[in-house]
């Protein structure tokens, strides 16, 4: 039976929120109806987004070990800032990114930052010197900073509380996957002879390439929200509007607040988890960034070194999945302890 304790009027945008619900027979076949075509239509573009961004990130590793140094003559303080400022604009502009998220069509936005993030990097193959370098991995930091905080908001658009977590797992696979892919694809495209092009610049240019046609799709296939789907019949859409109604609002009728954001900002799990993916996050980072050039220097050559790049990757993907199995038969502190521990002991 369906819970009518409270109602919710999606014409006058009335919202009862975290609400239990219980659904009929037929309404449960909707349901699952309704959740199998957003996962067909939602999931795919975006992992396919996340995973073209985390690409486009992790491509200057490559580069390092294919003449970037020398081909650019980067002193030790150019090679320091073209890793650094990354990250120092990516901070700067995570927030900023979200709160266009609310304001811009999600369609737009994303293909936005698609298209910057696959343009710049194509244009670091033509970079001249390590200053030019620089300031375009500082704008490569400017729109990838939308990506990751942008799709775990924007699957919040489409999924309730309990169904989102299973997707956000697999969104969050398109970081090791980036690494499987991106590694082989630059070793043989580093390979191609074009005229004075080196192999370092392949690597940009051919990255930034594939990952354009990536932008150009996310500007076509992402979908806005559950009340504009077309794909959607009426009665699916009117049963995901109710459920999303009724537990959190939908995206396209709720706006954030400068209130709502200082509530969540004095909860204080959100700052120990911070601190944790802050020193996870800390380690993987450095780690992603120069194991191409530590193997270098151990003797293999680049080719060599990129694919025990890829195998990092591989092992940080079997992680994940010990890590979901783990979840499912220990207590979240247990799991998240034990990652944690054990990231710290292998880094040091």
């Amino acid at each position: 039976m369906k819970d009518n304790s409270s109602v919710v009027d999606i014409e006058k945008e009335t919202l009862v929120l975290n609400q239990a619900e219980h659904l009929t027979e037929n309404e449960i076949a909707i349901h699952k109806r309704y959740l199998r075509k957003v996962d067909l239509r939602i999931l795919p573009i975006v992992v396919l987004v996340a995973i073209s961004c985390f690409i486009d990130r992790g491509i200057i590793a490559a580069a390092l070990v294919y003449g970037l140094v020398p081909g650019m003559k980067l002193n030790a303080t150019q090679q320091g800032n073209v890793t650094t400022f990354f990250f120092v604009f990516y901070i700067i502009f995570e927030a900023p990114a979200n709160i266009m998220l609310k304001r811009v069509k999600p369609h737009y936005w994303f293909g936005f930052l698609a298209l910057g993030f696959s343009i710049t990097t194509l244009m670091q193959a033509f970079a001249k010197n390590g200053n030019t370098l620089t300031i375009l991995r500082s704008l490569l930091g400017v729109f990838e900073a939308g990506i990751s905080p942008g799709i775990v908001g924007y699957l919040n658009y489409w999924y309730t509380r309990s169904e989102v977590s299973l997707r956000m797992v697999l969104f969050f696979f398109s970081v090791p996957l980036a690494g499987v892919i991106g590694s082989p694809f630059a070793a043989a495209v580093s390979h191609i002879k074009i005229k004075s092009i080196k192999p370092y610049q392949n690597v940009f240019l051919f990255t930034g390439i594939l990952t354009l046609v990536v932008g150009i799709l996310a500007l076509f296939l992402i979908h806005d929200y559950p009340d504009t789907a077309k794909f959607l019949d009426p009665e699916e859409k009117e049963l995901i509007l109710r459920r999303l109604n009724r537990e959190q609002g939908l995206a396209s009728k709720t706006k954030g607040s400068i209130s709502e954001a200082l509530k969540f900002l004095m909860d204080w799990k959100l700052w120990v988890f911070c601190l944790i993916y802050f020193g996870n996050n800390n380690a993987v980072n450095v780690l992603s960034l120069f194991i191409p050039t530590v193997a270098a220097t151990l003797g293999y050559n680049p080719t060599q070194s990129t694919m025990i790049y890829m195998g990092y990757y591989i092992v940080g993907l079997v992680g994940m999945l010990v890590y979901i199995f783990l979840l499912r038969k220990k207590p979240f502190w247990v799991v998240i302890s034990f990652f944690s521990a054990f990231t710290a002991i292998t880094y040091y």
